[in-house]
């Protein structure tokens, strides 16, 4: 295969001596990640606003830990009791 005299699509991608899949991988990556939406959310935990992902739930790890530990304690026969955030948490408009 003949190169340009501008170089080839993956010197425009990797860093130099870095010709590897991963380096390309990587690119699209990151390329992929800065595409993806970001919104404003409301935690079903605590009821704080945070900006995340479409599908994000929670604002924090600490918070997924606890839903999950909520959803265990909660699980009566077989049926999950909805979460709930506090009573008076603010919560965000969604659009």
């Amino acid at each position: 295969m003949k190169e340009s005299a501008k170089g080839s699509m993956m010197d425009s991608i990797a860093p130099a001596g870095q010709h590897d899949l991963s380096a390309f991988f990587s690119a699209i990556g990151r390329y992929r990640a800065a595409q993806r939406r970001v919104l404003a959310g409301c935690c079903v935990v605590c009821g704080v606003e945070f900006k995340g992902t479409v599908r994000r739930r929670y604002c924090s790890g600490r918070c997924s830990v606890r839903a999950y530990r909520q959803r265990k304690a909660q699980d009566v026969g077989g049926q999950r009791a909805p979460l709930r955030a506090p009573e008076g948490a603010a919560r965000a408009p969604r659009s």
